[in-house]
Order: C-alpha cells, then sequence, then structure tokens
C-alpha cells in the first residue's frame, strides 16, 4: 500500500520565480494539487507549465460565514489527499492562511 502524504505550500503574490527549490517540486509532484483560489496569480502559471490544480473557489461560493469556510476547505483538502498520492495545499502565506489553521486542528 502506498503512503499518502499531505504538504502546505506558501505561493506568495504569485510570481513563479519567488518560489524556491522545494516549492517547486512539490507542485510539480502533487497529485493532487489543491489551490486555495484560482483568482491567483500563479493559476495562470501553472496553466501555461500544463501543471493540473483543483480549486476550493465553489466553497467561496457557498459560504456566507468566513469561519466555517474555513472549516469546509481544511475537510475538503483533507479528503483529497487521502484519495490522492501526495496532496499539496497551495496558500498565498501560510502562516496567516486561516484554512491551514483548521487543517492542524
Amino acid at each position: 500500500m502506498k503512503r499518502k502524504s499531505l504538504t502546505v505550500v506558501s505561493i506568495g503574490p504569485g510570481d513563479p520565480s519567488w518560489l524556491n527549490q522545494s516549492t517547486l517540486n512539490a507542485i510539480r509532484k502533487a497529485s493532487p494539487l489543491i489551490l486555495r483560489t484560482d483568482h491567483h496569480p500563479l493559476a495562470a502559471w501553472l496553466g501555461e507549465q500544463k501543471i493540473t490544480y483543483l480549486s476550493l473557489d465553489d466553497l467561496y461560493d457557498q459560504s456566507d460565514d468566513f469561519d466555517c469556510m474555513h472549516i469546509d476547505m481544511a475537510e475538503r483538502v483533507w479528503q483529497l489527499a487521502a484519495e490522492g498520492r501526495h496532496a499539496v495545499y497551495a496558500v498565498p502565506d501560510l502562516l496567516t492562511d486561516r484554512s491551514v489553521d483548521e487543517l492542524f486542528r
């Protein structure tokens, strides 16, 4: 049985040249790659690189409460991680992102 894992990476403001090699490697090897939102500048670069990803934008559209949305995001990320081989969750700033806080609760 293959071991499943989850890595959380910070993608900053969206300039791919600012990403470190570890983050780039994680993004390229992700299965699946999950973006908090595809309204992030890095999403266009991922498309150019033919790197597929999933986003959590539907949760923005469905939620009236940000606290609940962050909990829902964390639950979705864990669900996707359980289905994949090596999930990577990419957020603009992992130190301030509330959905990341919820992942570790």
